[in-house]
């Protein structure tokens, strides 16, 4: 019958189990490494750039008067529109000449085309820092009017 030796190893240098233990300590506390996390980009609103105050030039025109026997005529306003955030994808207008306010559902392109709350309908677009819109206030039989609007935003000071 065979016998199995087993070997044993003595290691009489402190040093080399110092290392020996620290290796094995580092091994063992070694984990996955952490990856910190990404600081959060705050989300721009897109809106924001058409905020502010425009100079415009609104040229309301009119109609009455039975078909063939009708007039009708252009009156030019200089007036201010000021232009805010409201809620998700929502500016609002506030013309400053009869204090007339709409809301409207801008596109991130700038433009936008809405049924109005108190017109028939508004439509328009921003573009760099000017803005054109067009509202048609409605027309019963025999009188309408609608307004067009062209603006500079305002510079802050």
């Amino acid at each position: 019958m065979k016998h199995s030796f087993v070997k044993h190893w003595k290691i009489k240098s402190p040093l080399l189990i110092a290392v020996i233990f620290d290796v094995m300590v580092i091994g063992v506390s070694c984990g996955k490494p952490e990856i910190p996390e990404k600081p959060e980009i705050p989300e721009i609103d897109y809106r924001e750039k058409w905020v502010g105050v425009y100079e415009c030039e609104e040229k309301y025109h009119w109609w009455r008067g039975p078909a063939g026997q009708d007039t009708s005529g252009d009156i030019i306003y200089q007036i201010k529109v000021a232009v805010t955030t409201k809620e998700d994808s929502m500016l609002t207008l506030l013309e400053n000449g009869n204090g007339e306010s709409y809301e409207i559902k801008i596109e991130s392109n700038g433009i936008f085309n809405e049924k109005g709350v108190n017109c028939e309908f508004i439509k328009g677009n921003f573009y760099g820092d000017s803005i054109n819109i067009f509202i048609f206030h409605g027309s019963t039989h025999g009188h309408g009017s609608s307004s067009d609007y062209k603006g500079k935003k305002q510079k802050n000071k």
